[in-house]
Formats: structure tokens, C-alpha cells, sequence
């Protein structure tokens, strides 16, 4: 089956890139969402390929029932995310998953009966890395099997420095409203009825 990625408020390929790393065979085509992007994604399905599409939270710009995936990971929460429940219901074909996963444990609000939380929060594990380690979540979800989950990079520099605290005084600004914040970061999942 050849299933469709979207990362929204991607920002950049790196998370597609581990996620289509670590799951072969998963997805055949992944979209990087971002509303500043010029592209419209015009439906092409080539495999494993990424196009780097402009999309917001409240308007994914693709057909109803065109993604078997959404992703959201490590949105700032002083930015809106709007109407993205109705978005991913709208998107999702039924049995699709939506993913989110951030720093400090917020998801989006879902309320919604087409729905289900099929896994509650669950928190990223360390793999090997050669040189600075790389977190992952597995997900177990019926359908897909089992789905390693890579931590993106806002997420991934979170788990560095909850590890090693020295590493604080040299966080990026995104991480600087986590600061003062001792919760790990956690993803969740829903699927689409």
C-alpha cells in the first residue's frame, strides 16, 4: 500500500528524513509541510520521495482523505494551531494516524468522535549514536506494526540537555521557554474512525 506522510510545521527535511530512515517501506511518499513554502502539492505519489509543500495548521492543502499519516512535532505554543483536529479529520483516510509529539508534553486539544487515542503519551527512549546520542519512541500500532518514532531536532536538543544540564547554557532560543520546565518530552497518537 503506498501511504502519505505530511509533517506539518516541519520547518525542514531532517525529522522526514530520520522517520523515512528508520521506517523503510512505511510511507512512499512524505510532504514537509510549512505555509511559507511556494508548492502545491498536486497528489504526485513517487516512491520515497519528499516535496517540501505549503501547508499551515488549519489548511493541510490536500484533497479530503488523501494522508495516512499527519505529524506535528515541538509546535511553539504561542503560535495558534487553529482549527488542526477538523484539518486532520478532514485529511486522514479512516484508520490513519495522527502523530504528535513535543518538548514538554502539550498536544493539541482532540475532541472529536473520528478520533481515538490509541496510544497516551509515551516517552522517547535513547539509541546509539556515534557522536551525540538520538532519541526514538516506538509505537505499536495495529495496522502499521510497530513505527520508530525519530525525536526531532527541537525535541532531541530537550532530551540533551533534561540528560546533561550543563548543556543549558548552550540551548538554542526555541528551547529557552523550556528552560525552567523538568518535563520530558512525550508523544502521542490518534487514529482516524
Amino acid at each position: 500500500m503506498s501511504r502519505i506522510l505530511l509533517d506539518i510545521g516541519a520547518g525542514d527535511s531532517s525529522f522526514v528524513n530520520q522517520f523515512k530512515n528508520l521506517n523503510p517501506g512505511l510511507c512512499q511518499t512524505f510532504l514537509i509541510g510549512e505555509p511559507h513554502f511556494k508548492t502545491v502539492w498536486a497528489g504526485a505519489v513517487w516512491w520515497r520521495q519528499m516535496y517540501q509543500v505549503r501547508a499551515s495548521y488549519e489548511n493541510f492543502g490536500v484533497s479530503d482523505g488523501s494522508l495516512d499519516l499527519v505529524t506535528l512535532n515541538a509546535f511553539h505554543p504561542l503560535n495558534s494551531l487553529g482549527d488542526i483536529v477538523g484539518e486532520v479529520v478532514r485529511c486522514l483516510r479512516v484508520g490513519g494516524l495522527f502523530i504528535s509529539a513535543h518538548p514538554v508534553g502539550l498536544h493539541p486539544k482532540v475532541e472529536s468522535p473520528s478520533l481515538i487515542q490509541c496510544i497516551k503519551p509515551s516517552t522517547f527512549m535513547k539509541r546509539s549514536g556515534w557522536l551525540v546520542p538520538s532519541f526514538e519512541a516506538t509505537l505499536d500500532v495495529e495496522g502499521y506494526g510497530n513505527i520508530r518514532y525519530p525525536a526531532s531536532p527541537t525535541i532531541t536538543e530537550r532530551l540533551l540537555i533534561l540528560t546533561y544540564p550543563a548543556l543549558r547554557k548552550h540551548a538554542r532560543m526555541g528551547s529557552y521557554i523550556y528552560r525552567n520546565i523538568n518535563t520530558v518530552p512525550d508523544v502521542a497518537v490518534w487514529q482516524r474512525v
